[in-house]
């Protein structure tokens, strides 16, 4: 769901919502404010300073969770495993999932509105 080459993703969705016929710009529009608030929201720095939300969002999946990147499984093992602060960076973690959770909530109900406008034209 976060990532480009997922099926379905967060980011394919805003394009889908971009692509829409003008009778649906109010749509497009608050889609976009969405994106914007989530994009807003992951270029922030974490609690401690030194990572954005997103890159230590980043650091957890690829270098915690799916060890799909060498250099980010050694970082997060210093950050994460050795490191008093790795509860709090993991509690950052857990508070982006939450976002990511909430955007998917708000887009399920665009979605839901947009098939119910949808059937009226």
């Amino acid at each position: 769901m976060i990532q480009r080459k997922d099926g379905i993703s967060i980011n394919n969705i805003f394009d889908i919502y971009n692509s829409l016929d003008n009778e649906f710009s109010n749509f497009t529009k608050e889609m976009k404010d969405i994106k914007e608030i989530l994009e807003s929201f992951l270029n922030t720095k974490s609690i401690l300073g030194g990572y954005t939300k997103q890159e230590l969002f980043k650091l957890c999946i690829y270098g915690g969770l799916a060890h799909e990147n060498e250099d980010q499984y050694k970082k997060f093992e210093r950050i994460f495993n050795k490191s008093e602060l790795g509860k709090i960076f993991f509690f950052e973690f857990l508070n982006v999932i939450y976002k990511y959770h909430e955007i998917m909530k708000v887009i399920k109900l665009f979605n839901i509105d947009l098939l119910k406008n949808k059937k009226k034209v």
